[in-house]
């Protein structure tokens, strides 16, 4: 007997489509001389060589490899140091931001066209909800939050500015010729019409670094979307004990048409999604290694600790938002592992297996994967380089103040797991009330088994991020930690045990195949799981911590 189900999956805007969606992200681009598309307000877009769009681009293309060969050259004639190099990988990053996405432009028109067509065929869903409203407070936070930034920036250069010149037309020239411009007003002769044509070329520059971001997380953000609606139709399906497979073959077509789409946008997307991380990583690393530098007044101090925050902010909802693809992708196979076996079928079968045997994730070139646990290697990696840095610039740290504020960071913490816990306090009481009816409804069938992994999850996930955050900065109460993470990991070694059951009845033989593939698995907000192997990666980033401990005391001894 057919069902239908389309009726509650529709959304309440049928207007609204892909095209219009993502309208403000690509105008944003192009009045900052990126992504020279043509007709973005109609569902067919094109790209044109002979435009004032494709002009603008090529101009600030321009712009951003003179800016990048001057920088090279003043970097050749003088000693590099660790603000060389940084200036280099700025320039050099925006230079290619410029090219790859005109790159991307021309390829626009022929990927909007794939993704139109699965709407079209996908139109019993409707338009995903608020994801509208998403996007444009995405994209108002990061602009406001980088306007802010830049007047942060200009204004804290102009304190130093007038420190040292009193003269208003040397200042102004001073602004240019020694702080912000050096490299270009060696070789050409100053005046303000040209002045202020390289500094738009800046500003456009330090505007790319953040629209790649946008980019990266509005895209991201749109595809994890419409996967989530497919699993709230499967979701749906089986909460209805719909056996009719003509309807999961359905829904299985738009989990694969969604497949094939994720898979076109993130081959064309790569190259960005990849100039959006390592600028991101290489500036991390020397900002945290400035905060042991002395600063000039309180304007910089203030422009640098938000330029600081916003970073880490950008790069860690680029990692949140494109790890929601993969995760979208996943959720599925929690619900269909658990359906009842009298709407089983070889649709599901073939649905499950399909979810399980191939991997769908955003990733920069094949070189990483966008999930959550990214965030953790990066921030493990940006330790180790920082190691690097202060050992090879030991006369530069010898020459700093001491500057290191640990018990400011133990506070933060602490006040996020306050919040934490009244965040548990609030949701214990329909957490406990779930736990009792698994518990009544344990013996009748596999289906409690997999609830008891979500539960395990939604009780754990966060709550343990933090404790083990906190007790691993601090270095207290280490050893607790790695007997806790040992217990801990007991449910992960008692979820196994089942499958070394041997049986021939067929549906034994599922549930055996649920447990072989799915771990059921303590993690902290997905960012790491419970596992014996933490205890050794623990162990790793303790000795790895000890060492800057040891570095700090070293040089803090020296200077004393």
């Amino acid at each position: 007997m057919h069902i239908n189900i389309n009726d509650e999956m529709v959304s309440t805007n049928p207007e609204m489509t892909i095209s219009k969606c993502l309208k403000k992200l690509l105008l944003l681009g192009q009045i900052f001389g990126f992504f020279p598309v043509q007709d973005i307000n109609k569902p067919t877009q094109k790209f044109a060589c002979k435009s004032f769009r494709m002009l603008y681009s090529v101009f600030s293309m321009c712009g951003s490899l003179f800016l990048c060969i001057m920088q090279l050259n003043k970097a050749v004639k003088q000693s590099i140091g660790i603000d060389q190099i940084d200036y280099i990988a700025k320039y050099v990053s925006s230079a290619y931001v410029a090219i790859v996405f005109i790159g991307l432009a021309r390829q626009w028109p022929h990927l909007m066209a794939e993704w139109t067509r699965v709407e079209q065929k996908m139109h019993k869903y409707g338009f995903p909800k608020k994801l509208n409203k998403q996007v444009t407070i995405i994209i108002s936070f990061f602009i406001t939050a980088f306007l802010v930034e830049y007047v942060l920036h200009q204004a804290s250069r102009i304190d130093r500015v007038m420190e040292c010149q009193s003269d208003k037309d040397r200042a102004i020239q001073f602004f240019f010729g020694n702080l912000t411009l050096s490299h270009v007003f060696q070789y050409i002769p100053y005046n303000i019409p040209t002045s202020l044509i390289f500094q738009y070329w800046v500003y456009q520059m330090e505007f790319g670094f953040t629209y790649t971001d946008i980019f990266v997380t509005v895209i991201s953000m749109c595809l994890a979307e419409r996967m989530r609606q497919v699993t709230k139709r499967v979701k749906l399906a089986c909460a209805k004990e719909i056996a009719d497979e003509q309807i999961w073959k359905e829904i299985r077509k738009d989990y694969t048409r969604l497949q094939s789409l994720i898979e076109l946008v993130n081959d064309k997307i790569s190259n960005i999604i990849l100039i959006s991380f390592l600028p991101n990583i290489f500036t991390i690393l020397t900002q945290v290694y400035s905060t042991l530098k002395p600063k000039h007044n309180n304007t910089e101090a203030v422009y640098f600790y938000f330029s600081l925050i916003f970073l880490v902010s950008r790069t860690v909802t680029v990692c949140i938002c494109g790890a929601k693809v993969n995760e979208e992708s996943r959720r599925p196979l929690n619900i269909l592992n658990s359906v009842p076996h009298t709407i089983y079928n070889d649709e599901i079968e073939i649905f499950i297996s399909q979810i399980s045997n191939f991997e769908i994730a955003m990733n920069g070139k094949h070189f990483f994967n966008i999930k959550k646990n990214v965030i953790l290697e990066l921030a493990g990696a940006i330790v180790t380089y920082e190691l690097v840095l202060i050992q090879f610039n030991q006369e530069s740290l010898n020459s700093w103040s001491r500057s290191t504020r640990c018990s400011f960071y133990v506070e933060i913490v602490a006040i996020l797991q306050t919040f934490n816990f009244m965040h548990l306090t609030h949701s214990w009481k329909q957490i406990v009330y779930e736990w009792e009816v698994l518990e009544k409804s344990m013996m009748h069938y596999k289906g409690p088994y997999v609830n008891l992994e979500k539960t395990m999850k939604t009780i754990m996930g966060v709550l343990l991020l933090f404790l083990i955050v906190l007790n691993v900065f601090t270095f207290l109460g280490e050893c607790v930690v790695l007997t806790k993470l040992y217990e801990l990991y007991t449910p992960y070694g008692q979820q196994s045990f089942p499958a070394t059951i041997t049986s021939t009845v067929y549906y034994v033989e599922r549930f055996l195949n649920h447990v072989a593939s799915r771990e059921m698995i303590l993690t902290g907000g997905n960012y790491f799981k419970i596992t014996r192997s933490l205890i050794l990666q623990i162990a790793n980033a303790l000795v790895t911590y000890e060492l800057v401990i040891i570095q700090f005391v070293q040089n803090f001894k020296h200077i004393e």
